[in-house]
């Protein structure tokens, strides 16, 4: 247990739950992002019939999930990647959690020399969203850190981005249910 602002700070960095990058619709915000690659890719189900208020569960592949095997439900793709959220005066590491579509721009935009790697030490991205719901649209736009006064924003110093890349995520935030839980949540919903 801590006391203080200091120990808000070190609980903060101590992990447990990561916080999810939000692009507010129709207002552009700036990130870094902090790999080069996605730091996990797995597949996702949404189950609507369960009672719990906890409605995603992960896949534990299609023929080991219950959900697959006994009731057929389709999954969807969740690609994250660890990100500064650059919208305040004290950037903040925050998980970018996307689909299939966003990630293909991402990787796309990794392998243009213009833009690659996704992390490098003076780029920035400016996101964007419109739409709702499937017809979602993300624009991304690479700022240099020169530029970054076009927002107000400070590129990172050197010793601030150490300390971004010290809290970052890792595959270990991904809940992942037993086949036992599962199967329980299968005989729920039938």
């Amino acid at each position: 247990m801590e006391s203080g602002w200091g120990g808000v700070d070190k609980v903060k960095s101590q992990g447990g739950f990561a916080e999810n990058l939000k692009v507010p619709k129709d207002d552009e915000i700036i990130i870094k992002i902090l790999d080069d690659q996605p730091f996990a890719s797995y597949r996702e189900h949404w189950v609507q019939e369960t009672k719990a208020s906890r409605k995603t569960y992960t896949c534990l592949g299609a023929e080991e999930c219950p959900l697959c095997v006994t009731l057929g439900h389709q999954t969807s793709a969740k690609i994250m990647f660890n990100v500064a959220d650059m919208s305040s005066s004290d950037p903040t590491v925050k998980v970018w959690s996307m689909g299939t579509r966003l990630a293909e721009k991402l990787k796309t935009l990794a392998q243009k020399p213009r833009t690659k790697p996704l992390n490098r030490e003076d780029l920035y991205w400016a996101v964007s969203k419109s739409g709702k719901g499937t017809s979602t649209e993300y624009n991304l736009e690479p700022v240099k850190a020169d530029d970054l006064d076009d927002w107000g924003i400070e590129p990172l110093e050197d010793d601030e981005l150490d300390d971004l890349m010290e809290q970052r995520s890792d595959q270990s935030i991904i809940k992942w249910d037993s086949v036992e839980d599962l199967e329980e949540l299968v005989e729920e919903i039938l």
